[in-house]
């Protein structure tokens, strides 16, 4: 359960203000606040003072989680340099060795055509 309170009308004025501050709460309307949290009460405002609260179930603040797709925007060059700093790579030992004994040397040369 979710209780949102609105207490923005309880307040007392300083007699000098603190800077911006020029209200604060006195100990009766703390108290007010504490009830109507601990009671999770539900009350509407009458008139210009007092306090409104209301109670909200969880999924009433639910939300879907939504994965948004877009493409991969990896660029791939089969160029000499990019595949020999490949073969030292123990990760990619396995493809490598395949692109090879398949491949040859036209690993360098015809895979950009393919």
């Amino acid at each position: 359960m979710v209780q949102l309170i609105d207490a923005s009308q309880l307040y007392r004025k300083l007699r000098k203000n603190l800077g911006q501050k020029n209200c604060e709460f006195a100990p009766e309307h703390i108290t007010e606040i504490l009830a109507a949290y601990r009671d999770m009460a539900e009350a509407e405002r009458e008139g210009e003072e007092g306090i409104a609260s209301q109670v909200f179930d969880n999924s009433d603040f639910g939300y879907y989680k939504v994965t948004i797709e877009r493409p991969s925007r990896l660029k791939a060059q089969f160029i000499p340099e990019r595949i020999a700093e490949l073969r030292f790579d123990s990760r990619l030992r396995e493809p490598i060795l395949w692109m090879w004994d398949t491949f040859g040397e036209k690993v360098y040369t015809e895979l950009a055509g393919a």
